[in-house]
């Protein structure tokens, strides 16, 4: 299961138009490993999420406009690798988002761990 916050998008025109789009998803995964070696395994994920994003801004005559809780679900999928120097990990992963199939997030991240 995860939840993920996919940021906030802002537009703006030279007339002083401006609006902000905003999106998080939550879902499900299942996800498949393969080890290369004691200290680099390969991963592949797919599964489903439920994403909520909202729009909001100005019109170039200062009209301001909201429009909440625009809704779906569909899949996504990713890919990555994990770094196995125990006790440390380090750990990149890419993930495609396809959202209301109007548009779509691409993410990547690194991160770093622990283990104790």
């Amino acid at each position: 299961m995860f939840y993920t916050y996919l940021g906030r998008i802002r537009f703006e025109d030279s007339s002083g138009a401006s609006s902000d789009f905003e999106s998080s998803a939550y879902g499900m995964s299942a996800v498949g490993q393969m080890a290369f070696s004691p200290w680099l395994t390969a991963f592949a994920k797919a599964g489903i999420a439920r994403w909520d994003s909202n729009l909001e801004g100005n019109l170039d005559d200062g009209t301001r406009f909201e429009l909440e809780g625009h809704k779906g679900t569909n899949p996504v999928y990713g890919f990555g690798a994990q770094f196995d120097f125990s006790p440390f990990l380090l750990r990149t992963e890419y993930e495609y988002y396809d959202v209301d199939s109007d548009y779509r997030v691409d993410t990547f991240t690194a991160s770093a761990g622990f283990r104790f």
